[in-house]
């Protein structure tokens, strides 16, 4: 079976959401056997797609207002650029870098039911300027140093975006503290809260982890260098429906307690967040942005436990800032000071 098949079968059922369309009908449109038509009704449901099958009656693709969706997505997109949705950013202006950036993710954003790792998804699309990908659940989403991401379906947005910057020195910190106050930025805008970012790339709401953000160079095989770089981010929009795992009840948290009123919580929040972050990495001015990024911290002015994961030591300091490039700068129980640039912290009670 042809990919092109499978993605013909779904643009048709997408074309009458949670309307049956019988297996014949399909196969005429299409000019394929009823046998391909088949083959492609269940490799989309491998793909993670609720399609119902029924005797008689066909297929048909079973959809919720609040999923995420590409053409909703696209169309807040153009209302924050044009100031015309309400609950528009505080930060409306958009330059025209910015827009052109937007332009060129607007056009390639993917959102699929349910993928292995957002990250792993859209680093297949290096032929493309700038792309993004959106899922509904990860079955192996992952974090720093090879951790697991909890990625239940209903609940979050798992977004990916793939660039190609002409600059791409120091990627982890740089893009991964764009995306945190773009995140910040936008659940502020659409949801009316303040979440805070624990250096480097987590960020809090009442005290339990939302969100994790995941930077990743992708590497040229002609000459094995960095040509492009991906940031995810993982939020907890809702609180799973089955709750989390026993293993993170006690330190993962989500942005609401139920789903929303507004079926398109989600799709906003898309569209926000991507807004933000095309305003952010290209028209940075650094020492702003650094104010900006300071002032979401939930760490200045308290102690906490730096691990060093070369021989998994850990030493306690108290952060008294963060320099203009995002750095963390501590200071030790014998007074001596240090700017860090990367390593894992968390407040303690020291």
């Amino acid at each position: 079976m042809a990919k092109n098949t499978k993605e013909q079968v779904l643009a048709l059922l997408k074309e009458s959401v949670n309307q049956f369309r019988s297996g014949q009908e399909i196969a005429e449109k299409l000019f394929v056997t009823r046998a391909s038509v088949w083959k492609a009704i269940r490799a989309l449901q491998n793909d993670g797609y609720r399609i119902e099958a029924v005797t008689n009656k066909g297929y048909r693709l079973v959809r919720s207002l609040h999923d995420l969706d590409a053409t909703k997505i696209r169309t807040f997109l153009t209302g924050y650029v044009s100031r015309d949705v309400p609950g528009s950013t505080a930060h409306a202006d958009i330059s025209a870098p910015a827009s052109s950036l937007l332009k060129d993710l607007a056009g390639h954003i993917h959102v699929y039911d349910r993928v292995d790792s957002t990250n792993t998804v859209v680093s297949h699309m290096q032929d493309l300027p700038a792309a993004v990908a959106i899922a509904d659940q990860q079955t192996a989403g992952r974090g720093r140093r090879g951790r697991s991401f909890h990625s239940p379906s209903g609940s979050g947005i798992y977004m990916s975006i793939l660039l190609h910057p002409d600059d791409t020195t120091d990627l982890a910190t740089g893009f991964t503290c764009m995306m945190a106050v773009a995140v910040c930025r936008a659940v502020r805008s659409v949801l009316g809260i303040q979440p805070e970012i624990k250096w480097v790339n987590d960020l809090f709401f009442e005290g339990k982890k939302v969100a994790g953000i995941l930077t990743e160079g992708t590497v040229s095989v002609e000459d094995n260098t960095i040509s492009g770089v991906i940031i995810g981010m993982g939020l907890n929009v809702y609180c799973p429906s089955e709750g989390f795992p026993k293993e993170l009840r006690d330190v993962a948290g989500s942005l609401l307690k139920r789903e929303a009123v507004d079926a398109d919580i989600r799709n906003r929040l898309c569209a926000a967040i991507l807004c933000e972050f095309c305003k952010i990495c290209t028209g940075m001015d650094r020492h702003a942005f650094a104010e900006e990024y300071r002032s979401y911290s939930m760490l200045i002015g308290k102690y906490v436990r730096i691990t060093d994961f070369s021989d998994h030591s850990y030493r306690y300091a108290c952060v008294e800032d963060i320099d203009d490039d995002c750095h963390l700068c501590v200071r030790y129980e014998n007074g001596t000071k240090e700017v860090l640039s990367t390593g894992e912290v968390s407040v303690t009670r020291y």
